[in-house]
């Protein structure tokens, strides 16, 4: 559904626009109005409106941010911190912009945006707390991916599926 949708996107009103074959300027004007344009699709509220121009704005940033910045760093070993920076980066950032896709007003969206700096630790205790056995899962799940990381190892070379070459080609395998 969404790759249909951003295809549409791209194919109706990016390339009619001038797509990327525009000088730099008129590239970005373009990804704005766009992303402008899925978020007015999205519903005809001014929360969506916001939503569509937000992620067209961090779209231009990250574009910008990539051409100035990430020649300077050379070697993959240099780039990790660097990369799990951007990662938290564009996390925020998406999560800032489903604020106000969620919202049911701009007001609304003030509020939520508004009551961030009064974080509550002891509910998020309570959760932890509720949530143990998610918690436990998605440790485990970041130390294999760890783990597969240093040691350089290939998740086919762990997970090998069975080979049934011995099979004619009518049979199927017994479970």
């Amino acid at each position: 559904w969404h790759i249909s949708l951003s295809t549409w996107f791209r194919d109706y009103v990016y390339i009619p626009l001038g797509g990327n074959r525009v000088v730099k300027w008129k590239r970005y004007y373009n990804l704005f109005i766009t992303f402008f344009v899925s978020g007015i699709w999205h519903g005809a509220n001014w929360t969506f409106v916001t939503w569509g121009a937000l992620h067209g704005l961090f779209l231009i940033f990250a574009i910008l941010k990539n051409n100035w910045l990430d020649p300077k760093y050379g070697n993959r070993n240099e780039r990790k911190p660097y990369q799990f920076l951007q990662i938290l980066i564009t996390f925020h950032l998406a999560v800032l912009g489903w604020v106000f896709f969620r919202a049911n007003s701009m007001e609304d969206a003030g509020v939520l945006l508004g009551s961030l700096d009064s974080f509550n630790f002891s509910e998020l205790f309570r959760l932890i707390l509720h949530l143990k056995l998610e918690i436990i899962f998605i440790i485990l799940l970041l130390a294999s991916e760890v783990y597969f990381e240093i040691k350089k190892v290939r998740i086919e070379q762990v997970v090998n599926p069975v080979p049934y070459t011995h099979l004619r080609a009518n049979e199927t395998p017994e479970h």
